[in-house]
Formats: C-alpha cells, sequence, structure tokens
C-alpha cells in the first residue's frame, strides 16, 4: 500500500487502523489519520472521542493536521511488527484472536461473544500455558475500561498477566479477571498482575499473536522490546 502525505481516512476498526499505520510508519509517512466507526471494538476510536480529538469528515478533509482536534498517538511496536491498542502473547487471547477471524462476517453481536466463550472451553483441554499475557496502550481491552490509569496519548505501555502454580489456578484467575472486568472492576494483583513502563521485553518463539482484535501470524522468534514509537502520527476520530 502505498500511501502519501495526503490526509488518510480510514473506515474501520483497531485491526483495520493498525495496518494502515504500520504502512505509515514503514514508509516514514506523516500523513494525518481520520479513523471512522466501523470494527468490533473500535477500542482507538473510543478512546479518541472521550478525550476530545474528533470531527467530520468535511472537517477532517479540510484540516491541518496541527490542529488541536488531532491527538498526537504513539503506536507501539513489538519487534517490526506495529501495534495502535494491544499486542497478547497468552493462549487465551491468541485463541480469540482465531476465532474472530474465523467469524469476521458474522454479525457483530456474535463477535464479540463467542470468541472469548470458545476459548475458554479450548483452554480447558490444554495444560502448562501462558494464559494471559497483554501489552496495551490504552485503558480499554475490547469494550472493558480495564486499565483506568493507562493513557493513549501517554508514553508508557500497561502490562498485564496471570501467574499460578498449576492449569487450574491460572485458569480460576482468569476467569475472575473476566468477572471483574464484566463487572467494570478492577482485579487484584494476586489475580492479574499489571505493571506499567516505556520499555518491555518479551520472550516470543510461537509465531502467533492477538494483536489489535485480530490474529496474526509471523515468522519473528527470539526477545523483543516492547515500546512506542518514536514518532508521533496525527490521528482524530471522525463522528
Amino acid at each position: 500500500m502505498s500511501i502519501t502525505e495526503t490526509p488518510t481516512r480510514i473506515s474501520g476498526g483497531d485491526g483495520s487502523l493498525r495496518r494502515v499505520v504500520q504502512s505509515l510508519i514503514d514508509s516514514e509517512s506523516r500523513a494525518p489519520v481520520g479513523l471512522e466507526k466501523r470494527g468490533t471494538n473500535n477500542v482507538v476510536w473510543n478512546e479518541l472521542k472521550e478525550l476530545g480529538y474528533s470531527m467530520s469528515a468535511e472537517e477532517f478533509a479540510d484540516t491541518d493536521p496541527t490542529d488541536p482536534r488531532f491527538c498526537r498517538f504513539r503506536p507501539a511496536r513489538f519487534g517490526n511488527v506495529v501495534f495502535c491498542s494491544d499486542v497478547g502473547f497468552g493462549q487465551f487471547e491468541q485463541e480469540v484472536g482465531r476465532i474472530t477471524e474465523r467469524i469476521r462476517s458474522w454479525p457483530k453481536l456474535f463477535r464479540s461473544i463467542l470468541p472469548v466463550l470458545g476459548s475458554l472451553r479450548s483452554l480447558q483441554r490444554l495444560d502448562n500455558l501462558d494464559i494471559l499475557n497483554i501489552y496495551s496502550t490504552a485503558p480499554n481491552i475490547g469494550p472493558y475500561r480495564v486499565f483506568p490509569n493507562q493513557h493513549l496519548e501517554s508514553n508508557t505501555l500497561t502490562h498485564a498477566w496471570i501467574e499460578g502454580d498449576s492449569h487450574s489456578q491460572k485458569m480460576g484467575r482468569l476467569y475472575l479477571t473476566l468477572l471483574y472486568w464484566r463487572l467494570g472492576k478492577i482485579p487484584s494483583q494476586n489475580i492479574l498482575r499489571t505493571t506499567k513502563s516505556n520499555v518491555f521485553y518479551q520472550d516470543f518463539n510461537n509465531g502467533e499473536l492477538w494483536i489489535d482484535g485480530d490474529y496474526l501470524s509471523t515468522e519473528q522468534s527470539g526477545k523483543f522490546v516492547i515500546e512506542r514509537v518514536n514518532i508521533p502520527i496525527s490521528i482524530t476520530a471522525i463522528r
């Protein structure tokens, strides 16, 4: 995809945004981005709108990227892969991504429920797993506000993961985490471990990622730095 410095308008969700932002960063383009809400969870769009970074399509076509209604957003990078809201290395989120990929054409209601239920069922048959292991630039995972101290505009990331001495203990903590999130509450650190930092290091060997709500297969392997990119992009939500 060739992207020029002219405004780039995207109609889609977080996955569509990620693919365009990846191309922008790879080509060192500074084209301003306008995002229309057309995805399943729309984490980035919702956060931009809540923070006051929004305008109409007509305004976007004629507005300078220095306009204060543009967010100076720094996506994050894992190796050479860019993500906008979150990346997951745990089996739970990877399975959510696989199922979402298979039912992408289904109605939104099914796409928001079935992947979680299907993933939980699959994990019951497995053992010795890295069950949940997520890095996020935003306060939301899907429709749930789970990291209230994480800000889209910041230079930090939040890392959340589940530990346990046995598979059953880790599964129990996963169920509790999902229940807390569903109720709009924050799990304690003995259920879900969380920390914030500018830089993280992650071992990665199995070639599968859950990234911005999508499933991605990659040939990358080894120990990688996860951090925000150096140069921000100008982005706004199109109402």
